[in-house]
């Protein structure tokens, strides 16, 4: 990874860490010169899910993010809603009360469908009322972009401005296209849009 990321960088290339958190600190402060961004799985926010579902523990997760943060990366959390699990408006409530709280309000936050496969096979896939509860309740507490995955033409996964509600970036699959934005700033109201253009 890290001679990888040195080859990107010299290239002009930016890079972004996908990673479940479960990094060492001293790893992640070796690779941040290297990294421009942290794409962090938030799988939950219970010991207990981490123990069962993932046979690991959940402090080590939200510490990474919280330092590659403070070392200077661009952060965003995904969190895979699976149905009896981790779906509980509660919970995901106390999960972006964190992210909120520890890495901003303008973090974007990620909550995807869980679809039945590989190995767990017990559960049907997330209703997408759930996600759009989660979404709501986001807003609610003052999450400036969530967003939903995993749900085909959504539209909450395109940008909305979180002061007027205009569109400001769409987005079908992999491909996007600013609508709203002059520069940093919405064209509807004027708010300034924690925009990321280009990672390092």
């Amino acid at each position: 990874a890290e001679y990888m990321g040195t080859l990107a960088g010299k290239a002009g290339l930016g890079t972004i860490y996908v990673t479940n958190g479960y990094i060492t600190e001293e790893a992640l402060r070796e690779l941040a010169p290297m990294l421009g961004a942290y794409r962090v799985d938030l799988k939950a926010f219970t010991e207990d899910f981490h123990k069962q579902v993932c046979g690991a523990h959940l402090q080590p997760v939200p510490n990474s993010a919280v330092l590659a943060r403070e070392l200077g990366m661009h952060v965003e959390t995904v969190t895979l809603v699976i149905p009896g699990l981790n779906d509980s408006i509660e919970e995901q409530a106390s999960l972006i009360r964190w992210v909120i709280d520890n890495l901003g309000p303008g973090t974007p936050m990620h909550f995807s469908a869980f679809h039945p496969d590989y190995q767990m096979t017990d559960r049907g896939a997330t209703p997408v009322a759930v996600l759009e509860k989660i979404y709501t309740k986001a807003k609610e507490l003052g999450l400036r972009f969530p967003y939903i995955g995993n749900v085909a033409h959504h539209r909450y996964e395109n940008t909305y401005c979180p002061s007027c509600g205009a569109p400001l970036i769409e987005r079908l699959g992999f491909s996007s296209r600013i609508t709203g934005l002059d520069g940093q700033k919405c064209t509807n109201c004027g708010e300034a849009i924690e925009i990321v253009r280009h990672v390092r």
